[in-house]
């Protein structure tokens, strides 16, 4: 028997039902002529670590345009609360099944736009 195919996504806590997709780092576009925020999804855990330290680089520059809205106090009251991200790993089935109630639209996978209802059929089968 073949071992099952796992994904990982980054997270400040592991994906432990359906409503947890929020907290799950996103991809933001548009699609037909619509906003989508999509769940990331990464088939390697070295791509999810690479996109984890492009995010940390990321963090300096809003940072600064965020003391400059809102003051350096209020930024950092709410940075030292922020929960660090991480990445995570699922089971493809675990996946599929978490896809399938979860109301999700759309995910990206390795950077491609994928129909989330497509992804969970392809993980049940």
């Amino acid at each position: 028997m073949m071992p099952e195919r796992s994904y990982c996504y980054i997270a400040a806590v592991p994906l432990l039902s359906v409503s947890r997709w929020a907290e799950v780092a996103s991809y933001e576009d548009e699609v037909d002529g619509e906003r989508m925020v999509a769940p990331m999804l990464f088939t390697n855990w070295w791509g999810a670590e690479a996109e984890l330290r492009w995010m940390a680089e990321r963090e300096a520059d809003a940072y600064l345009q965020a003391v400059q809205m809102f003051g350096e106090e209020y930024v950092n009251d709410v940075h030292e609360n922020l929960p660090e991200q991480r990445v995570f790993e699922i089971g493809s089935r675990l996946l599929g099944e978490y896809l399938k109630g979860s109301g999700v639209a759309y995910v990206v996978v390795d950077g491609r736009v994928l129909r989330a209802r497509e992804l969970a059929e392809e993980l049940r089968s």
